[in-house]
């Protein structure tokens, strides 16, 4: 699905679904965090399937977060509206 996907990654994150599926490049570069929006027609040539759904996951407590707060170097007009940002977290 890589090529046929614009370049997306093997690895996405769903953060919405509504008439297109939304998803985060799990192997974006930390200076620009890449979104795709992927219609029906998209998913149904080359459909995929999840490694880990809601019963997969566990609980944590946040000690710390270290957030890189320079977003200049994001490309995605939806990273910014969502203000996705690489953070490093002590759980």
């Amino acid at each position: 699905m890589i090529k046929e996907s614009g370049g997306i990654g093997p690895i996405v994150l769903v953060y919405k679904i509504s008439k297109y599926i939304h998803v985060v490049d799990a192997f974006s570069n930390w200076k620009a965090i890449r979104t795709y929006e992927i219609d029906s027609r998209q998913y149904y040539a080359h459909p995929f399937k999840p490694i880990a759904t809601k019963d997969n996951l566990t609980e944590f407590r946040i000690i710390n977060i270290e957030s890189d707060r320079d977003n200049t170097f994001n490309t995605s007009r939806t990273a910014l509206r969502f203000k996705f940002s690489f953070a490093k977290l002590e759980i």
